[in-house]
């Protein structure tokens, strides 16, 4: 049901159950903010991952909404834990873009999602580099590149030259990224290293209409103030306290105070 009100002196009407919490925390519902929970079942088991498709043609354009499965065990675990919402993002495989990721309910019906297509993402740094063909110079030249095919087809897309598989970005690509530049999808970027964090925010110069998101950000205290001065939100991890690659080699767990201080 749901929580109509809190409280040690709230005037309860009849018939409406009472729980006391006796000094415990309440909350509606906790909202776990980046997983790929309904569209991977067992990982390693490639028939029921649909977070990624390294061999499809397709990369923005991908849509993780019809994948989701409500009668996945992380869905039933998870929500006996009291996780209510959570954010399913794709898995990045044949570009630095992964695709367009969803906002899901965890009820017991078999509608699941809430909002589709309620962001892109993308990654950057070490990941992104590998994606785009083994450097960050890479990688950074693919975005570019990507974002400027994209304002030719958002002005004239009729005339926009879909090459297939031979195409940094088709057309379904292309569409699903028109609403990201113009800023009415939010970009998430998984970003670890300080100064990758600091490249990420630069790219709103290029596209000041980025609704930009920082994922990981396991360095972020280092440059908390110019994440603040950017005014860029920030999905991190509070367990992360030690360097899992090269890009997080200043991991602490500390972080996330340290950025929220910021």
């Amino acid at each position: 049901g749901r929580v109509v009100a809190a409280g040690t002196s709230v005037a309860v009407p009849a018939g409406v159950p009472v729980v006391d919490a006796g000094g415990r925390w309440v909350t509606p519902g906790l909202f776990a903010g980046f997983t790929r929970m309904g569209i991977v079942e067992v990982d390693g088991v490639s028939e029921t991952d649909d977070s990624a498709a390294a061999n499809s043609p397709f990369n923005a354009a991908l849509d993780v909404s019809p994948a989701v499965n409500p009668k996945t065990s992380a869905i039933t675990l998870n929500r006996a834990e009291g996780i209510t919402r959570a954010v399913v993002a794709p898995e990045a495989r044949g570009s630095i873009f992964a695709g367009q990721g969803a906002i899901i309910d965890l009820g017991t019906d078999m509608d699941p999602v809430s909002k589709p297509r309620a962001f892109q993402f993308m990654v950057y740094g070490e990941e992104g580099g590998r994606r785009a063909g083994g450097s960050r110079p890479a990688a950074i030249a693919m975005l570019k590149n990507i974002l400027f095919e994209v304002r030719d087809y958002a002005r004239a897309p009729a005339s926009f030259a879909d090459r297939g598989k031979d195409a940094l970005l088709t057309r379904a690509d292309a569409q699903a990224l028109v609403p990201v530049v113009t800023g009415q999808v939010p970009l998430l970027v998984h970003v670890e290293r300080a100064s990758d964090i600091l490249v990420v925010l630069d790219l709103k110069r290029d596209v000041p209409a980025l609704k930009l998101v920082l994922v990981g950000v396991n360095e972020g205290w280092t440059v908390a103030n110019q994440i603040a001065a950017a005014k860029v939100p920030v999905l991190a991890s509070a367990l992360s306290d030690l360097p899992a690659s090269f890009e997080q080699l200043a991991a602490t767990q500390s972080n996330i105070g340290r950025m929220q201080a910021a």
